[in-house]
């Protein structure tokens, strides 16, 4: 679509070397609206969320924008006209802030051995994650290299052990040689043999276990052509994206370098992944950096819960997601994201109806979040910051684009992905069995080596912190084009998703005991 209104909102097209960082920050109520009841799943009702949050006064509704908070107030007051608990200590909402960074490209790695000093450019030999707000780049760091970077000591591996990481910055393979980890129980093989999350949950450890930074490189065993990616900026922030400090907005001081840089800075001829010992480096490291803020903006997840029923299993929780921002403006375009995700926040308002009338055994966490578009930051504020017991959430369920008419014979079809034990498996098998006129697609099921799970989604969020996951996706046809409009969508399928989720927790709610890894 074209835009006819102010053009002035910001673009949210992430190019260059744009990183974001998470704070907290407040939000404004909604006015309720009436939503009415019903027994069974409404393409109706779900046609009319989504022209509505999919409509061009809406202009994609970008997290950070007035028409993001307009969207968010939409899905409160529906909430609300429930009945149903806010999620957030008395408020549906969970607000943080966004920053928005550029670096530009001219900034260095510095090494000093005492006798030597090299330089190692931007986007030559190293590339900036992002630089801690407040910290002195120009700062000279001791170093110490701690292996692959893992910190599992109930699965016998601790990288950091005896490491002093004072001052000093951490040295660490970004990927993780599979051969070097066979051992590892199956969750923690598949996080860190993962190139999606296993970069992550590396330098999250980094900079929680006390590093001034985390330096990273490939190792001698990763793909072909893996470094070259990890040097552009799209890729780097969706594999490694530092949290933000207790303080507010800081940025952890993170980099990526190239094999030659990291051999040097180790004092070997390679980086071969079997001098994998943990230890201090000689000489020093400092940082030229250049970047500016781009830009502020506060939003919030949203979210309600249905307590459970059943004073033995209360306590437990299943989080039901679909992230509420769309893509925005690209340039004079507005993508109104009718799929992605529009049509999935149609099917858990629907869901959310359906579900508080059966009153689950287990409490049922539902939830819109903020900013998936801009790297999952708003599912990573959530994990982190969890409305109550963060060890209580047994399963979440997350769809993404359920909206396009993607169908087999006369099934709507479901892309399902579920990195899974058994037990969860048989869920999935069994929910499709108790919906007529829907068929689910495995294609995606995750395979031996970890790489092919469902990344770039907010469950991916969810899945590093160990918590089963499915995914229920239904195609990309339009995917971030101005042509993914309410006209597109197949309200009938929206609906379907609706009972599934209604499906997904009766199944769950006749099992003594939820599914782990």
């Amino acid at each position: 679509m074209r835009a006819d209104q102010d053009r002035s909102a910001p673009g949210r097209v992430l190019a260059g070397s744009l990183l974001l960082a998470i704070v907290g920050c407040g939000q404004a109520a909604a006015t309720p609206e009436q939503d009415p009841a019903g027994q069974e799943a409404s393409a109706a009702r779900a046609r009319a969320h989504v022209e509505f949050l999919a409509s061009d006064e809406m202009r994609g509704r970008a997290s950070g924008t007035r028409e993001f908070d307009r969207a968010a107030d939409y899905v409160e007051a529906h909430l609300s006209e429930l009945g149903l608990d806010p999620l957030f200590d008395g408020s549906y909402r969970q607000p943080y802030a966004i920053e928005r960074v550029r670096f530009s490209g001219e900034g260095a790695l510095i090494y000093s051995n005492g006798s030597a000093t090299e330089r190692f450019a931007e986007q030559v030999d190293m590339a900036f994650m992002g630089v801690e707000a407040g910290r002195d780049a120009g700062a000279e760091l001791g170093l110490a290299y701690v292996g692959l970077g893992i910190h599992e000591p109930a699965a016998g591996w601790d990288d950091y052990a005896g490491i002093d990481l004072t001052d000093r910055c951490a040295l660490m393979m970004l990927d993780t040689p599979s051969e070097l980890v066979q051992h590892f129980p199956p969750h923690l093989y598949a996080r860190y043999t993962n190139l999606a999350v296993g970069p992550n949950t590396k330098a999250w450890t980094g900079i929680r276990q006390g590093a001034a930074c985390v330096i990273a490189f490939p190792s001698s065993s990763a793909p072909a052509g893996f470094a070259e990616q990890m040097r552009s900026a799209a890729i780097l922030q969706q594999t490694i994206v530092l949290p933000s400090g207790a303080g507010g907005a800081t940025i952890g001081t993170a980099v990526v370098v190239s094999s030659r840089a990291a051999a040097r800075l180790l004092g070997v001829d390679d980086t071969d992944p079997g001098a994998n010992v943990s230890r201090l480096l000689d000489g020093t490291v400092s940082f030229e950096a250049s970047w500016r803020s781009e830009s502020t903006a506060n939003t919030s997840n949203v979210g309600a819960v249905i307590p459970g029923s059943d004073p033995e299993l209360s306590h437990e929780v299943i989080v039901l997601s679909a992230h509420l921002d769309g893509q925005g403006m690209s340039g004079e375009d507005i993508l109104n994201s009718a799929n992605d995700n529009a049509s999935s926040v149609a099917a858990l308002l629907e869901a959310s109806r359906l579900i508080r009338d059966v009153r689950p055994r287990r409490t049922v966490q539902l939830l819109f979040t903020a900013s998936e578009e801009d790297g999952l930051l708003g599912s990573r504020h959530f994990v982190d910051h969890p409305p109550g017991d963060a060890e209580a959430v047994r399963l979440n369920v997350n769809m993404e684009m359920i909206g396009k008419p993607r169908r087999s014979a006369d099934s709507h079809q479901f892309r399902v992905s579920s990195r899974v034990a058994p037990e969860l498996e048989s869920i999935v098998h069994e929910v499709e069995r108790s919906i007529p006129g829907v068929e689910f697609d495995y294609l995606h099921r995750s395979d031996d080596d970890g790489r092919r799970i469902f990344r770039n989604a907010d469950h991916v969020n969810f899945f590093l912190r160990g918590i089963p996951t499915l995914y229920f996706y239904g195609g990309d046809e339009s995917y971030h084009q101005a042509s993914d409009d309410p006209d597109g969508i197949n309200f009938d399928k929206v609906a379907k998703m609706a009972d599934l989720l209604l499906a997904v927790v009766r199944i769950t709610d006749a099992m003594e005991r939820l599914p782990g890894w």
